[in-house]
């Protein structure tokens, strides 16, 4: 935000004199910051979106998503029945 503060500051002070008009102007068309553009206008926003969702070509799909579920799994009955263990063994004392 200083960046962009700071260069309208230098183009108000330019635009100011008759000949710094035509320097600011060229300045403001001139002036770039951010992301390069990647693609055209017909490319994908992601760079493998076209092959993101092919889960019947996936290597080892039944390992991976059995171990992701059993995980998800493990963890949404695993954290309750520690906390309540935990609980319990502080109230014991």
């Amino acid at each position: 935000m200083a960046t962009r503060a700071f260069a309208a500051a230098l183009l108000a002070r330019r635009a100011a004199s008759p000949a710094g008009a035509q320097e600011a102007a060229a300045a403001v068309r001139g002036f770039r910051a951010g992301t390069p553009v990647l693609g055209g206008a017909d490319s994908p926003h992601y760079e493998h979106a076209e092959r993101m969702y092919e889960l019947e070509k996936m290597t080892n799909r039944k390992l991976k998503f059995g171990l992701g579920i059993a995980a998800v799994l493990g963890l949404g009955f695993g954290i309750p029945v520690f906390a309540v263990w935990f609980t319990n063994k502080k109230l014991e004392t």
